[in-house]
């Protein structure tokens, strides 16, 4: 009797030990899943907006803002579009460079989000997304004095012209996030192109 209460109770307190290392190990596991997710994310927005500051620091450039009748440097401006004259890949011709965002809900476990997909072409639109999964995309424009715009429309010529100053924003979040695990990196920059700052 005594030798089977013994076995019994081997076999519990083994069965325990055996759960509490699976516990432990579903934890790390977990833990180990949220911080790649992190990781990822942080490196996407980083290769992400270092893109994003490369154009936006040549707005204005070589479109020939100092000529007799200039064309303005930024055409369409908008809290989620923007599209500026550049010669973006400096071959001397001077292009029309467009970034903008489209949105939809996606739903994730129970969770449901709005996640954007952000697009830039340059001259002929296309339908190419160069990320998905940005759950915020928004710009912002000041003057020369720091004041923000708030333009009547995005193509107001007499707002366009007074901006010096651009804010983005940017969130993004890895599309692997569930309820448990959420994985969301922000970013934000002011960007005064050279090009449009010096604009009389």
């Amino acid at each position: 009797m005594h030798t089977l209460l013994d076995i019994v109770g081997s076999s519990f307190i083994s069965g325990a030990v055996i759960l509490s290392v699976l516990g432990l190990n579903g934890s790390v596991t977990n833990a180990s899943f949220q911080n790649n997710l992190e990781i990822i994310t942080q490196e996407n927005v980083a290769a992400l907006a270092n893109m994003i500051e490369h154009d936006f620091y040549k707005v204005g450039y070589g479109a020939n803002l100092s000529s007799p009748t200039p064309k303005l440097p930024i055409i369409y401006a908008d809290s989620d579009k923007i599209v500026f004259r550049s010669d973006i890949d400096r071959n001397g011709k001077v292009d029309e460079v467009t970034y903008f965002c489209d949105r939809a809900t996606v739903t994730v476990g129970e969770r449901s989000r709005s996640e954007r997909t952000l697009f830039r072409f340059v001259n002929t639109p296309d339908d190419i997304p160069i990320y998905i999964g940005v759950t915020k995309f928004a710009l912002s424009y000041y003057d020369e004095n720091s004041r923000l715009l708030t333009p009547p429309s995005p193509r107001d010529s007499a707002s366009l012209a007074r901006i010096r100053t651009i804010k983005l924003e940017m969130q993004l979040e890895s599309p692997y996030t569930t309820e448990e695990n959420i994985a969301a990196t922000y970013w934000q920059k002011y960007v005064s192109p050279k090009n449009i700052r010096l604009l009389k």
